[in-house]
């Protein structure tokens, strides 16, 4: 299983593509930058929301169902 970390990483590298302004990556940027690692939960909660807004709920419904 991957680490919380690892898959944040790699979900935040796909986010910050898709949406360079949005008010998440600099809320991330300034909790990184402020020298804290966050917690587990943390990055958890933030590799939730931000899998949500790259594919969306109508989108995974979508692909749950057989053609």
């Amino acid at each position: 299983m991957a680490s919380a970390f690892r898959v944040f990483s790699e979900t935040f590298e796909k986010f910050k593509k898709k949406y360079p302004r949005h008010p998440l990556n600099e809320e991330i940027r300034n909790c990184i930058i402020r020298g804290r690692f966050p917690s587990e939960q943390w990055l958890m909660d933030r590799t939730r929301v931000m899998q949500e807004m790259l594919d969306p709920m109508w989108v995974r419904s979508d692909k749950a169902q057989p053609n």
